[in-house]
């Protein structure tokens, strides 16, 4: 049995189940459409949320029943510097059923016990399960009823372990949210037999989580109106136990990647043993970043962009030479889940597009010597030095600014000042980088919000003003979807701002548009806009409204259920632009005017600006 049976047996065992069957629903993006609480998908239930806090009757409707189950792509940084063991990933795929007021304990524990010993065969007295031990800060009692529960699935009582909130209390993903005590069980490593609980010859493989608590702002635990089940079993892990072998990257999901990068010349991974700490990294965080890139993450400065930036040129640092043939990394990766992932295959071109050209600007970064840039950054006449002290030029030693100057201007990384020999404090860094978003966030609320349509409400402007605004928005999203339409759905909107004069809109594209295609862009525009389209309004449960194809900008957080603008030919009833919007716009496109571009520039890498204005 392969990792790619595991996924199949796992679907169909619950969605066949007769009397719990469960609804098979799609992973969602890396990116969470409406959840500011974390920057990536780090589990499978954060796309259940609003059921596990909401009324469950919702999901009921919504999935046709109150259970469901899915493979979510998750990325986690959390074990970031764990990567180049043997069982650490930072993109990996999540196999999870999950309950909404329906079963609960009981169930769930003989549902994963018979999946792995009916279906996988695995033993039950091999396992070895930990629960919730209980909480006396918190005042969380023990979780006696799952002990119990384990005993009776068949799970020997001297392999039952008791353990704190640390490892047994799981969630919420972020600040607040669902959350409840968990079970997690252990299988040993191939040709391995334990007699006591050791964490190192053993693999977590499947964490149960009993969803029956809530986490407040204020730290405070409630119990849940409804009770829910979360389960996870990472499908990498599983892959281990099932096909016999001694870590993940050497399983049916890793092996024909690792085998690229090791025949890469550019690696020369024979300078260490065939499945290193090197050749690990590489293949994690390079697979990562093909999955970020087809999720429409792109390389830059700020929260998803930072992080998919450092993780490829991590990648990068691993080989010994230049120009890493990320062409065949890539096309490993895309055979591998061509078919569980298809956006994959359809967005190649464009994510290799995105993995080359990030690599000659860190090679045109490596070639420059740090020593370069300090000469930029540190103060070198007697006016500077009143406010920072005049410093040794040639001093290795870092001040925190200095080497956040470094990481967010000039685009190195950590590994790489090290590498040069210089020292820095970590701390400090880290303290700069958190006052840096805060900056970054109270400067942003500052602004005219999401669209710049603060304006349309605001006393300051005339009825004549808002009226333009108005006209700007609803070209706005004529301009979205015109996007789209010609340059190929892997274009997402990564900003907008409206003023009485003009739109500016920020897209992902990997190049500067042609003549031609501004013409095109412009043309369709209008002729929508001729065609005096009616503009509709509705408002339908946030599900409903991503399933009818309404985009979403995918770091809003949107209210449920939400309002959606279409625009539609009312003839053939064809959808020309459908978005997630809060309004206000024209009822009709004709209202609109003329729309023309003004300017087309990068404002970042893999990031287009385009400005217009309605005449």
């Amino acid at each position: 049995m392969k990792a790619k049976d595991v996924r199949n047996e796992f679907l169909t065992f619950f969605e066949k189940q007769k009397k719990f069957p469960h609804t098979l629903v799609q992973s969602s993006s890396l990116v969470p459409a409406n959840d500011r609480s974390v920057l990536f998908s780090i589990a499978g239930m954060q796309q259940f949320k609003p059921y596990f806090l909401g009324d469950p009757l919702v999901a009921k409707k919504e999935l046709g029943q109150p259970r469901a189950t899915s493979v979510q792509k998750c990325f986690r940084v959390t074990d970031i510097d764990e990567i180049g063991d043997a069982t650490h990933l930072t993109f990996f795929e999540m196999l999870g059923n999950f309950s909404f007021n329906d079963y609960f304990k009981d169930q769930a524990i003989s549902f994963a016990v018979e999946f792995l010993t009916k279906k996988l065969h695995l033993d039950a007295t091999d396992m070895w399960v930990t629960y919730f031990g209980g909480d006396s800060i918190h005042n969380i009692p023990a979780d006696l009823e799952a002990m119990e529960l384990w005993k009776k699935a068949g799970i020997p009582e001297e392999r039952i372990i008791a353990r704190g909130s640390e490892d047994n209390f799981w969630g919420p993903p972020g600040a607040t949210g669902p959350c409840g005590p968990s079970s997690e069980i252990y299988y040993p490593y191939p040709d391995k037999k334990l007699n006591a609980f050791d964490e190192s010859s053993l693999i977590e493989i499947w964490n149960i989580v009993f969803m029956q608590y809530e986490k407040s702002k204020t730290g405070k635990f409630s119990e849940l109106p409804t009770k829910n089940i979360d389960t996870g079993m990472g499908l990498e892990r599983i892959s281990v136990i099932v096909e016999q072998k001694p870590s993940i990257f050497e399983t049916s999901i890793m092996s024909s990647l690792i085998e690229e990068i090791q025949s890469d010349p550019a690696f020369s991974a024979n300078k260490e043993t065939p499945i290193g700490t090197r050749i690990r990294i590489a293949a994690d965080h390079l697979r990562s970043s093909i999955f970020l890139l087809s999720d429409d993450v792109v390389f830059g400065k700020k929260e998803q962009q930072a992080v998919l930036r450092r993780i490829f040129r991590k990648a990068l640092d691993q080989y010994e030479q230049r120009h890493a043939n990320l062409e065949k990394v890539l096309n490993a990766v895309v055979k591998q889940y061509r078919t569980t992932y298809p956006d994959l295959h359809k967005k190649q071109a464009h994510i290799l597009s995105q993995m080359l050209e990030e690599q000659e600007m860190y090679h045109a970064v490596r070639e420059r010597k740090v020593e370069h840039y300090l000469k930029k950054i540190r103060p070198q006449n007697s006016i500077t030095s009143q406010i920072e002290p005049l410093r040794d030029p040639s001093s290795r030693t870092l001040s925190p600014q200095e080497a956040f100057t470094l990481l967010t201007t000039y685009g190195f990384s950590l590994e790489q000042l090290k590498n040069e020999g210089y020292s820095f404090d970590t701390t400090e860094i880290a303290k700069l980088t958190q006052k840096h978003k805060e900056t970054s966030k109270q400067g942003s609320q500052k602004k005219f919000g999401g669209h710049g349509l603060d304006l349309v409400h605001s006393a300051e402007i005339s009825a004549e003003e808002r009226k333009k605004i108005t006209r700007l928005h609803t070209a706005t999203h004529l301009l979205h979807a015109v996007l789209r339409r010609i340059l190929g759905d892997t274009v997402t909107q990564q900003g907008s701002d409206i003023n009485t004069e003009r739109l500016r809109f920020d897209f992902s594209f990997p190049r500067k548009l042609t003549d031609e295609e501004k013409k095109q862009i412009e043309s369709s525009i209008n002729y929508a806009i001729t065609q005096n389209f009616a503009i509709t309004r509705e408002v339908v449960p946030l599900q409903q409204a991503i399933k009818s194809g309404a985009l979403a900008f995918f770091r809003e957080k949107y209210p449920d259920p939400v309002t959606v603008y279409s625009v539609v030919d009312s003839k053939t009833s064809d959808v020309f632009s459908r978005e997630l919007c809060g309004g206000p716009h024209v009822e009709r496109t004709g209202e609109i005017g003329k729309l023309t571009i003004v300017s087309e520039k990068s404002i970042a890498q893999g990031i287009r600006r385009i400005k217009a204005i309605l005449s």
